[in-house]
């Protein structure tokens, strides 16, 4: 074979040269249709799809509280409740006495307003072949999530703090007992002594405040308390946490947990049966027919939303100031 001659290889270098120079301009040319080819060459997206964590709607799923319509109608626009006690007494008396102690009833009647909660979701038809050209989700079912998901935050706060612009109690505002802690401090410098002591004497006094009637057995802190409950060495000589002690101390206290929904310095300590607190929801979130309007689609979503009530207020117990 021919050695190629000097003329040659100047040839073959100012053509590299010239080749380098020229794909050093495309790169750096942003706006040229060859520089997105370039990029392109070396982009790959991953099929795997990583989505958005939030915070758990523990109050809008039901685990914290029941949810239910309780027999409101979902096209009830009030609804009401009866309360009803006993009162009156008896004691000794002469064999021919006519001026006798009395038992009697006494009552309440009590009234709250249903609410409807909408949401709705939009697609065109272009975002439906998109989705389609790109394989990795469905755009309505996506869609439909967020709405779900938009909805549940909420509700969660609808059943935390109610409403007072539109007449809804939530957890924090129905009523009943609120105790403040003598500690306090719980996420930072309080013992774990204090903290033993702010919680025991927030439970005996719903307690005996109810002659023994009302006993909690659900427990909710706030986030940074819990952090310091589940983690703080109980004392030197115990090998358990804080919160296991209390666990061991309040046996029939079952469910304990914690909820960022709530304030920093209060833990909600209650019992969570239906027949003390609840959530009244006439009409559970549904969707309505699909809407067409030229090239897009809508869907809304409604519900019917009553707020809680609590039939034994003094079952929900507030120990603020932890």
């Amino acid at each position: 074979m021919t050695a190629p001659s000097k003329q040659h290889l100047d040839a073959l270098s100012r053509f590299a040269n010239r080749y380098a120079d020229d794909a050093a301009k495309v790169i750096a040319r942003g706006d040229d249709s060859l520089a997105i080819y370039a990029r392109n060459l070396v982009l790959s997206t991953m099929t795997e799809m990583f989505r958005w964590e939030y915070p758990a709607t523990k109050w809008a799923s039901g685990e914290l509280i029941s949810i239910g319509p309780y027999g409101v109608d979902d096209g009830a626009r009030e609804y009401g409740w009866l309360e009803l006690g006993h009162v009156g007494n008896a004691g000794i008396v002469a064999d021919n006495a006519r001026d006798l102690p009395t038992a009697d009833l006494e009552g309440a009647y009590n009234t709250a307003r249903v609410h409807t909660i909408a949401t709705s979701i939009e697609y065109s038809t272009q975002d439906v072949r998109a989705s389609r050209l790109q394989g990795m989700f469905d755009i309505a079912s996506e869609k439909v999530s967020a709405a779900r998901e938009a909805y549940d935050r909420y509700v969660n706060g609808l059943i935390v703090n109610g409403d007072a612009t539109k007449g809804l109690k939530g957890v924090l505002t129905v009523g009943g007992l609120s105790i403040a802690a003598t500690t306090g401090a719980w996420a930072s410098s309080a013992t774990p002594v204090q903290i033993v002591n702010d919680f025991t004497l927030a439970v005996q006094e719903g307690f005996t405040s109810t002659d023994t009637v009302e006993e909690p057995n659900t427990a909710v802190f706030p986030s940074a308390v819990w952090t310091r409950l589940s983690t703080l060495q109980n004392s030197i000589a115990s090998d358990i946490t804080v919160l296991e002690y209390l666990k061991r101390a309040f046996p029939h206290i079952t469910l304990w947990t914690f909820d960022p929904s709530i304030p920093a310095t209060t833990a909600v300590i209650y019992n969570r049966d239906k027949s003390r607190i609840r959530v009244v929801m006439p009409l559970i979130l549904k969707p309505l027919p699909v809407e067409s309007r030229g090239l897009n689609f809508s869907i809304p979503f409604e519900s019917r939303y009553g707020g809680v009530m609590a039939p034994r207020p003094r079952a929900r117990l507030l120990l603020t100031g932890i």
